[in-house]
């Protein structure tokens, strides 16, 4: 049975409800933009200069943001680039308990931090923060310490915003015209005109 939002076919999922009403013009500099932020999406995967200088630009905007976490790059060959948290490595936390890799992050001057800010991880993960190694050389710590002993990593940032979108960000279309209201819901009539509900329960005991 067809309903009022049942989709009209392909291509058109929401019928009429979302007509054109940008211009010819409009529609033609919404498509110069939408263009435009393709190339730079595609440009991000194959130059590698170009993510260098793109990165360094997001990296120079956090410098003199001491409330914000501080990112740095690993380049692996063959690979795109990752970006992690500087001077974090993350564990379980029973590979903290072990006295080698106690004395392996030390001499790296890295020191535990119980304060994950996360309540869900705080029995299972621990944190070491500090030192002077580089990103490359926290990823190879962290895989060394997963090949001898268990899981380790750097700490990962999701790349959001400009660097999986679009370079400055969202942009709105010219000419959008408003939401249509939500539907009314349908008014169900009662099969009958009374309802009679009874609650059986057992007597109370007696005293």
């Amino acid at each position: 049975m067809a309903t009022p939002h049942q989709d009209t076919g392909a291509g058109h999922p929401f019928g009429d409800d979302y007509r054109q009403q940008r211009s010819a013009q409009q529609v033609a500099d919404d498509r110069a933009e939408v263009c435009e932020q393709v190339a730079n999406l595609i440009r991000r995967r194959t130059d590698e200069a170009f993510r260098r200088r793109f990165f360094a630009s997001l990296q120079r905007r956090r410098d003199d943001r001491r409330d914000l976490h501080q990112f740095e790059v690993v380049r692996v060959p063959g690979s795109t680039e990752t970006l992690v948290v500087r001077n974090e490595l993350l564990m379980r936390s029973e590979l903290a308990d072990d006295r080698r890799i106690q004395d392996l992050l030390r001499g790296y001057r890295l020191r535990r931090d119980d304060d994950l800010d996360c309540e869900e991880l705080e029995d299972r993960v621990v944190r070491y923060r500090g030192g002077d190694t580089n990103a490359r050389g926290l990823n190879d710590i962290a895989s060394l310490l997963r090949r001898r002993h268990g899981p380790a990593t750097v700490n990962h940032v999701v790349p959001l915003g400009p660097v999986g979108k679009g370079m400055a960000g969202p942009k709105p279309a010219d000419g959008l015209p408003p939401f249509p209201p939500p539907p009314r819901p349908a008014r169900v009539e009662p099969t009958s005109p009374r309802t009679v509900v009874a609650i059986i329960a057992p007597p109370p005991p007696a005293p």
